[in-house]
Parts: C-alpha cells; sequence; structure tokens
C-alpha cells in the first residue's frame, strides 16, 4: 500500500491519504495525540487530521459519534483531489468489537454507518476511496472472509460501501 501512495502521489494533484488499520488510528480508550489535540476515531486521526481540517469533526471525534454526511462533504471541498487508501481497517475494527473497553464497541458498532456515510460523501466529489477487505468471491456468488477475522465486521464494512458504489465498483476479487 505504501508503494501504491508513493507512485500516486508521483503523479501530482492528488493528495493521497493512507489508512492503515494496523497502525496507530486512535480509539475511545487511547487516544492518539497529535499536537494540540489527541483523536479517538478514524475519521478525526487519520482523515480530518491528515487533510489540516480536524476542526470539522471535532466534536463528532471526541463524542466518537458518526459524522453527517454533510460534514463529511465539508472534510472534502475546496477542490483540494483527495485519495484514501483504506488498508487492513478490518483488523482494526474487528480488535476493536473484542476490546475490553465499552466504549470502544460502541464505537467500532458503528463502523459500517462511517462507511455509508464516508462514501455518499465521496460521490460527486473529486476525491475517491480505495478499501482493501480480506474476503474473496468464491464461484456461485458467496462471500469467503479470511479466517482470521470477523465475518460480520468484515460484511458489514463492505455492504456498506456497496449499498452507495454498487458492488461492481467495491467488488473483491
Amino acid at each position: 500500500m505504501k508503494k501504491l501512495a508513493e507512485r500516486i502521489k508521483a503523479l501530482g494533484g492528488v493528495k493521497v491519504v493512507p489508512v492503515y488499520g494496523k497502525g496507530r488510528l486512535g480509539q475511545p480508550s487511547k487516544p492518539l495525540e497529535v499536537g494540540p489535540y489527541s483523536v479517538k476515531t478514524v475519521w478525526g486521526g487519520y482523515i480530518a487530521h491528515a487533510l489540516g481540517r480536524y476542526y470539522i469533526v471535532e466534536r463528532d471525534d471526541q463524542n466518537a459519534t458518526v459524522p453527517e454526511v454533510d460534514t463529511l462533504r465539508e472534510l472534502f471541498r475546496g477542490g483540494e483531489r483527495v485519495l484514501l487508501l483504506v488498508d487492513e481497517i478490518a483488523d482494526y475494527f474487528d480488535n476493536l468489537y473484542n476490546s475490553g473497553s465499552e466504549d470502544d464497541r460502541r464505537y467500532a458498532k458503528n463502523v459500517d454507518n462511517f462507511f455509508d456515510r464516508l462514501s455518499t460523501a465521496l460521490l460527486g466529489s473529486s476525491s475517491a476511496m480505495v478499501m482493501t477487505l480480506p474476503m474473496e468471491k468464491k464461484e456461485g456468488g458467496a462471500f469467503e472472509v479470511e479466517g482470521e477475522y470477523n465475518r460480520e465486521v468484515v460484511l458489514a464494512i463492505w455492504s456498506a460501501v456497496t449499498r452507495v458504489g454498487g458492488s461492481e465498483l467495491y467488488s473483491p476479487h
């Protein structure tokens, strides 16, 4: 994913925001300290902060609530083309589902709602998202999720992005 981000950056004119689920993204029980504030969510920590627009989602980040579609659209206004490269996000949310923290588990249950709203917010913008998920489509159309991941988490994320863009745009190989 890092090499892909570097190649796209080299093309120019696109701000690449990698969201790596096995990295430190911040979570309600362990906020990520980034200068003058701490972030608790993927929308606050990795996306809004990386875009220099944390103030837009600050309240939602601090409350661990999913921003409204219009709030997310505001993140991508201004003409800058943004490419979100989302990798290993199922690992991040799978771990939160199993956290000892009730706040983390509650936050994790909003993952599909967040990706649904984010996908909706990106429609009609000059920005896009590329996401990897640990699943594959088998003959007959059934989906198989890699064994170490919670099937419910992976399918919730997949379902959220396909509701908006259509499975042709987000199909696993």
